[in-house]
């Protein structure tokens, strides 16, 4: 029954490895319950019956300049925003930092798009260039790193995994079970790098990310920019709908993607 603001936190993590989740439209908290969750199986969700309105949140912070801020002073700003890497490790921001400071020289931000059909990444660094390229200073200053490296590369499958980006980038192999700080390497995806800019230019937590929705069965392929917790059937409603009956449902590129049973 409370009322919340688009940006607002509503939920906080008890340990150390997750991540501040904040409401991504303006209403009511219609329920908490247990939802079907697109990896698989069900998990606990905020349910917010959204009025339309997106009010935004009036304890937003206001923007920081990278010049002026501390490392520390980042990461307090990267955790509140609840800032996840939305590649194909996905961590909260934080937990990935702390793990590869002092441990790595060089960051690479991941603009690959490793599977076909999927664009939203690409459309991203298209478009929002700027706040891109701040997020990535910011975090090469929050690591301490002196090599930043933005990768982009021709659509094909694995290279937008972790191991073959940090191959491709330094010649070094990661080893088998390991991760890319054991070749001193960490791997932030573009959209991460993003939230990271949004986060320091304008107090935006992590609400909304790029999506590709594509595929022979659909009206109108096309990126779209949505708050997290839309409904699939949602976003296949903004593409036109279906052409025609669609043979498989996924969530992820063809290659890894999860099947969904329904929308």
């Amino acid at each position: 029954g409370e009322r919340v603001y688009a940006g607002q936190p509503i939920a906080r993590p008890e340990g150390e490895d997750g991540a501040v989740l904040h409401a991504s439209v303006s209403g009511r908290v219609e329920a908490i319950r247990e939802l079907p969750h697109p990896w698989g199986g069900r998990a606990p969700a905020i349910v917010i019956a959204n009025d339309g309105d997106n009010t935004p949140w009036p304890e937003r912070p206001e923007g920081i300049k990278l010049s002026q801020a501390s490392q520390e002073e980042l990461m307090v700003r990267i955790e509140a925003a609840g800032i996840v890497d939305m590649g194909s490790d996905p961590l909260p921001a934080q937990v990935k930092i702390l793990r590869a400071r002092g441990r790595v020289d060089t960051l690479i931000v991941n603009a690959a798009e490793c599977e076909p059909y999927i664009t939203a990444d690409l459309r991203l660094l298209q478009e929002r260039g700027e706040p891109i390229l701040k997020g990535t200073r910011a975090l090469a200053k929050v690591l301490g790193v002196d090599r930043v490296v933005l990768k982009t590369i021709r659509t094909r499958y694995p290279m937008g995994a972790e191991k073959q980006i940090v191959q491709s980038v330094t010649r070094r192999e990661v080893p088998p079970g390991g991760r890319a700080e054991d070749v001193r390497c960490v791997v932030f995806n573009v959209s991460a790098a993003f939230a990271v800019g949004e986060a320091l230019n304008k107090g935006l937590p992590l609400t909304h990310r790029a999506v590709t929705v594509t595929g022979g069965a659909v009206a109108r392929p096309r990126n779209l920019w949505v708050p997290l917790g839309t409904p699939l059937k949602e976003l296949v409603s903004s593409a036109g709908g279906f052409r025609e009956e669609p043979g498989l449902i996924l969530v992820g590129g063809p290659m890894t993607g999860v099947t969904q049973k329904s929308l």
